[in-house]
Order: C-alpha cells, then structure tokens, then sequence
C-alpha cells in the first residue's frame, strides 16, 4: 500500500512489489525493483495521508 497526493487528493495505491535480488559481494542487492498496482483509492476530502 503506497499513501499518495495527487493533484491535491489524497488516495491509497494497492499493490503488489515483485523484487529481483543478486547476492554480491556485500550482500543481496535488488536488481530490479517493480511496484504492480492493483487498485487506487481516492480518500474523503479532508483527509490528510502526512
């Protein structure tokens, strides 16, 4: 879920992350990430996320 302003209303972003990870030298590293939204939900007015 993503809490977002757009355009001065307020919405909720549902969604899912499908992340690649490498394992490097350091550590795991992401290699790609991507967000795959399913929904978006405008809130009442006057209700602030932030």
């Amino acid at each position: 879920m993503v809490a977002m302003v757009d355009a001065g209303v307020s919405k909720l972003l549902v969604g899912l992350y499908d992340d690649r990870l490498v394992r490097a030298a350091k550590g795991w590293r992401f290699k790609e990430l991507r967000f795959i939204p399913a929904s978006i939900v405008e809130l009442p007015a006057g209700w602030k996320i932030f």
